[in-house]
């Protein structure tokens, strides 16, 4: 429940401070909590920028795109923002993927341009 403005002033005025907007001011619902709809909506366009559709036909071909000796040791596990994150079985293999990253990126470049960069993990 949100306070009263003039306590806002109040208080302000007790501590010494000046007086600023109350917390939920920025949000817009004014102290109030958000509605399951409207975080449920904000979630759900995050999920769509996952590219899900892209990441499928990206793990369908992965092995065109990797060197031989790295098939079934790494697989494609997010697309974010241009971002290919790839996940390794372990850190030398991860190593060695970085040195191919350039020799991987450029054939993933060929059918995915969106894809600026990969991150291996």
């Amino acid at each position: 429940m949100p306070l009263n403005p003039d306590i806002y002033g109040t208080v302000s005025a007790f501590r010494g401070t000046p007086a600023g907007e109350p917390r939920g001011r920025a949000r817009g619902t004014m102290g109030e909590p958000a509605r399951a709809g409207s975080i449920s909506d904000s979630i759900l366009k995050k999920i769509l920028k996952l590219n899900p559709e892209k990441l499928d036909a990206l793990e369908r071909d992965w092995d065109y795109y990797i060197p031989r000796k790295f098939r079934g040791k790494c697989h494609p596990k997010k697309l974010r923002n241009g971002i290919l994150q790839v996940d390794a079985a372990n850190s030398t293999i991860r190593q060695e993927l970085a040195f191919c990253e350039r020799e991987i990126l450029s054939k993933i470049k060929s059918k995915f341009s969106e894809i600026k960069k990969i991150r291996f993990v």
